[in-house]
């Protein structure tokens, strides 16, 4: 729970802007927009992912998120030259779920702020203390704008698809499938992404999570191996490294978990891999691979 507060705190300061001279209209440019998703870690344990390496889109494009993940929305618009209004919109299955605007002005001075962020909603339209967060059961669309104080805009839209969690590893029964192997070996590598910070310092005990994993032989018909279907656990606390995303300037913890592998003698069969994740809060990346022993 102490490292979901810290993401929390972190991700606030990204309301922090600087008060800049606003530049003639051939030397300002559209403001660049950042949308931040990352999965609402659930008391029950693992709760989804976002597609590694995009919980912080700059860009108009889809990603993937576990299906079911509760995940929470937020943005910000930044622009040398300062940035007068930034808006949200989140859509669901044809009905708007949110819809946020924030603006800035001139202060007595003349200056302007070079960013504007969202990262909640009073209810009635403007920034507030409510999070924006969505069930994905279906797909969500974020559409951002951004306008500087010379009327130039950019619009970015975010498809975030939900996608079921099973995987079946090393093939199944379709068609053009590759023949069963007599023996063989599957590779879990896992990296939990902590974030977003504005500091590259960690407290200790930041990368420390619990992996659980859940095989489920199907189809086998050997003699050899196991059959049952079993679970197995894993600890790791590694020191994180440091991701630096330009766009936004914040930095991503980097947890490297570890690699682990089993290895199946069950003659001419198949298993399914599922909840291949670390439990704890963050986003995590499971790369998952087979070969013939």
């Amino acid at each position: 729970m102490k490292r979901l507060t810290l993401n929390v705190v972190m991700l606030s300061c990204m309301a922090c802007s600087q008060n800049v001279t606003i530049p003639p209209a051939d030397q300002d440019t559209a403001p660049n927009i950042t949308i931040n998703a990352f999965v609402v870690q659930q008391p029950s344990g693992y709760s989804g992912d976002v597609e590694p390496g995009k919980a912080n889109v700059g860009m108009t494009t889809s990603v993937n998120v576990t299906q079911g993940a509760q995940v929470q929305f937020s943005g910000s618009a930044k622009n040398p030259g300062g940035v007068q209004q930034f808006s949200v919109k989140v859509t669901q299955a044809g009905e708007v779920l949110y819809q946020v605007t924030t603006s800035g002005a001139p202060d007595a001075g003349g200056h302007v702020p070079d960013l504007l962020s969202l990262v909640g909603t009073n209810g009635a339209g403007s920034p507030g203390s409510q999070p924006m967060v969505v069930t994905l059961s279906t797909p969500v669309i974020v559409t951002a704008t951004a306008t500087n104080f010379h009327a130039m805009s950019q619009t970015i839209i975010l498809t975030y698809n939900p996608i079921a969690t099973n995987i079946t590893v090393g093939g199944g029964t379709g068609t053009g499938q590759p023949p069963p192997p007599t023996t063989a070996q599957l590779f879990l590598s896992a990296n939990h992404d902590l974030g977003p910070f504005q500091t590259t310092t960690a407290p200790p005990g930041l990368c420390q999570a619990t992996l659980t994993w859940t095989v489920t032989p199907i189809s086998l018909s050997g003699t050899t191996g196991m059959a049952t279907p079993y679970t197995n656990t894993a600890t790791a606390n590694p020191t994180p490294t440091w991701l630096h995303d330009a766009a936004s300037g914040l930095n991503t913890a980097r947890c490297p978990l570890g690699r682990w592998s089993e290895t199946y003698g069950q003659g001419d069969g198949w298993f399914r891999l599922a909840r291949a994740a670390p439990v704890g809060a963050g986003r995590r990346s499971v790369k998952r691979s087979y070969r013939r022993a």
